[in-house]
């Protein structure tokens, strides 16, 4: 039983990543150059979850509310909520911790005495 769990991990995930690929990383592969990651989210994020959860109700909906098809399209909209969240903070938290590097190279041991 513990390996159709650990075996059920690949085809999720192939999902997830298809579905990710497809649908939110367009919005940042295409950008124009003044743009930032955070104005991208500000514009495009609300139609988005509009749009998805319209999808994923509608979907609940024509499966005649089975437990298992209510799951999968919950933790699909969630899934992709948070995955809006997690890059356009992923390219904050990789500029603070590029920002403080360059600010502890600059520093001197004698500096901080």
């Amino acid at each position: 039983m513990f390996y159709l769990i650990l075996l059920s991990i690949i085809p999720i995930s192939l999902c997830c990543t298809i579905v990710i690929l497809s649908t939110i990383a367009p919005f940042f592969w295409f950008k124009k150059n003044s743009r930032t990651n955070k104005d991208i989210f500000k514009k495009y994020f609300p139609f988005y979850a509009i749009v998805s959860f319209g999808l994923c109700s509608y979907g609940i909906y024509e499966s005649k509310f089975g437990a298992y098809l209510i799951s999968f399209f919950a933790s699909a909209f969630f899934t992709t909520l948070q995955t809006w969240v997690l890059l356009v903070n992923h390219n904050k938290q990789k500029r603070h911790i590029t920002t403080s590097t360059k600010y502890i190279q600059t520093t001197k041991p004698e500096d901080n005495i």
